[in-house]
């Protein structure tokens, strides 16, 4: 018995290492050695079958002997339809023999032609035949289309996952409105395109257009002045991410009576032209329960201000463990550089952010080669080696002055940090540098056997 798991399992092994062989040697395999394949179980197969194209499984297994047609009629693998690149022929194959004949089984379709979703909604009430469909992926399709099929989507018992990718622009976003007709929908990502000279006008929400929606993401312009409404209107809100937040010249109608977003863990935004003051706002209304924050900005230096994160984060987002900002554009303060206002991130309370963040990276982070180009001080170098358990090979670049504190530190005998480290490269140091770390290394034994070279201003040492 054991002999034979083991040989099923071997089996698995082998088909998940070439899922991409074509179905002809798949074949010519099963003629080879067909007394032993149809000894497998059936639950071997629908393994197999799970790695394999189910156009290619259909065509090469439904009519091979009745047990493949009963093994194919009674599983669920026709109720998974992934329709991207093929040929017309083969789509017609397809169309007769797998999405017709299971229309009411199929729960999910992905359909990445547009002449295919003209086919397969034609004509468009047939869609209500799908009962059991509960994600709809839509790439490439006229948004005017998709107008059409929501009022049939509405009626679809189990579903509750929509990702859509426009082929055309669009010229307004009352698709949003449509989307939160959808009142069972979990899950929504919508890609979209404007014209570059389109403007943008806002999303008219109400608060009868409350949403299911957990996890909602837009890659597209959205405008901001519409967030504060979007937001008010999501309560069971997870996970969000928005690619592109701008500027509307047109104004909101009056807010929506905020809600609390206890569910919001997750927001990924990037700003563009918006003043920080403005988002402010928003942090305080609906972050109070983020956990992981994650922007892009521009323009508003503000958003450079560590004071004022400081402030805004101790009362306005107490759970908050990631925080990660992206600025882009140029400092116009003279009085200050970039470094200055950078090093206000280096305050006790941002360390003591760090150490949290880092404790928790430190957890699931493989890293083992890390080279970092630019100077740091030696406490940034002990944050990254306490997060960076697995490291190997170490190469920065530190301030002259505390090289030596620094092979104190990562040559410590008692520090459980660096125990897998062996390779170390220091950039950019003086000539008599070497002479006096081996002198270190000697005095304080900190290493026995180890090899120490000088090269092109790069101190390396291997142990």
């Amino acid at each position: 018995m054991e002999g034979r798991k083991r040989q099923e399992n071997n089996t698995i092994q082998n088909f998940r290492s070439n899922k991409k062989r074509k179905l002809q040697n798949e074949i010519t395999t099963i003629n080879i050695n067909k007394s032993r394949f149809q000894d497998l179980s059936n639950e071997i197969f629908y393994v197999i079958f799970e790695y394999l194209d189910i156009h290619h499984v259909h065509k090469g297994f439904f009519n091979f002997n009745k047990r493949f047609k009963n093994l194919l009629n009674n599983s669920n693998l026709l109720t998974k339809i992934n329709i991207s690149t093929i040929s017309k022929s083969d789509f017609d194959y397809y169309y007769r023999n797998i999405i017709i004949r299971n229309r009411e089984h199929i729960n999910v379709l992905r359909l990445s032609n547009p002449f295919t979703t003209d086919i397969i909604f034609s004509p468009i009430n047939i869609i209500l035949k799908f009962i059991s469909l509960e994600t709809l992926i839509l790439d490439n399709i006229h948004v005017k289309y998709l107008n059409k099929m929501f009022d049939y989507l509405l009626d679809l018992p189990k579903f509750h996952s929509l990702t859509i990718s426009f082929i055309n622009y669009i010229e307004s976003l009352d698709i949003f409105i449509q989307i939160f007709r959808l009142s069972k929908l979990e899950y929504c990502k919508i890609i979209y395109k404007i014209k570059n000279n389109q403007s943008l006008l806002p999303i008219y929400l109400t608060k009868y257009d409350s949403s299911c929606i957990q996890y909602f993401i837009i890659n597209g312009d959205f405008p901001f002045n519409s967030l504060h409404n979007l937001l008010s209107c999501l309560p069971q809100l997870h996970h969000l991410s928005i690619n592109s937040l701008v500027n509307c010249h047109n104004t909101e109608r009056e807010e929506l009576s905020p809600i609390e977003l206890k569910y919001l863990k997750y927001a990924f935004l990037k700003l563009n032209f918006i003043y920080f003051y403005k988002f402010e706002k928003i942090i305080k209304i609906f972050f109070h329960y983020i956990q992981i924050l994650r922007l892009t900005t521009c323009f508003d230096e503000v958003y450079l201000n560590a004071k004022q994160w400081e402030d805004l984060i101790l009362s306005s987002m107490p759970y908050l463990r990631i925080f990660d900002i992206n600025h882009e554009g140029s400092i116009r303060n003279n009085k200050l550089i970039y470094h200055d206002i950078i090093d206000r991130f280096n305050s006790s309370f941002w360390l003591e952010k760090e150490c949290e963040i880092f404790q928790y990276v430190s957890k699931i982070n493989k890293i083992k080669n890390l080279d970092i180009k630019n100077y740091n001080s030696l406490d940034n170098i002990q944050l990254i080696v306490n997060l960076l358990l697995q490291l190997e090979y170490f190469k920065l670049i530190v301030d002259r002055k505390e090289i030596k504190q620094l092979i104190r530190f990562l040559l410590s005998k008692s520090n459980t940090k660096t125990q897998h480290l062996f390779f170390l490269c220091i950039s950019d140091v003086s000539v008599s540098n070497p002479k006096e770390l081996k002198a270190l290394i000697r005095l304080e034994n900190l290493l026995h056997d180890y090899r120490i070279k000088y090269l092109n201003r790069d101190l390396y040492i291997w142990w």
